[in-house]
């Protein structure tokens, strides 16, 4: 059963940053036999190729994780917070890239805290609080559900968090402002 799973799911791997790319994605490559690295080296790419992850930005080494997912075509992707650290022009690739992946019948968990993101990304979402699940459905009947106009406010009423107005003028007092 685990390798069966190994190979039709993938998810964001965090190896020791002291690796290269190719050596990173050689790894990711022996955990699913599926993986299609095959050492080609774009011509942009071909300067860091050698470089340990450690030395790149944040957006970089997002783009390897999310490279390694992929990789092996999975049928079930987990993306934890894809978008972190990514510049506007990655960013929008990887939302095409997870809704052309859905729309090919592949399943994705997209857990993110930019509820504007999920509400244009996701057909479906599960919003959980404290570990239990709250609320189940598209993005606009959660809404409607709870009476709100948009993902966000409906988060706000399930979970009872604290008006942003009040907490942002609280912080101000604070402050001095």
């Amino acid at each position: 059963m685990g390798k069966f799973l190994l190979r039709r799911v993938g998810y964001l791997v965090l190896l020791a940053m002291v690796a290269t790319i190719v050596a990173y994605l050689l790894a990711a490559t022996q955990l699913h036999p599926r993986s299609r690295y095959e050492g080609r080296n774009p011509a942009p790419a071909a300067a860091v190729v050698d470089q340990r992850l450690s030395e790149f930005s944040k957006g970089m080494k997002q783009k390897v994780l999310i490279a390694s997912a992929l990789m092996h075509r999975p049928d079930v992707l987990f993306l934890d917070e894809p978008l972190s650290g990514l510049d506007a022009n990655a960013a929008l690739v990887v939302k095409e890239l997870i809704r052309s992946l859905a729309a090919q019948g592949r399943t994705i968990f997209f857990c993110s805290h930019v509820l504007e993101v999920v509400e244009r990304v996701c057909s479906r979402i599960v919003i959980v609080n404290h570990g239990e699940a709250i609320a189940d459905g598209t993005p606009a009947a959660i809404a409607a559900r709870t009476g709100t106009a948009t993902l966000e406010e409906a988060f706000v009423k399930l979970t009872g968090t604290r008006d942003a107005a009040l907490i942002t003028r609280d912080l101000l007092e604070a402050l001095g402002g």
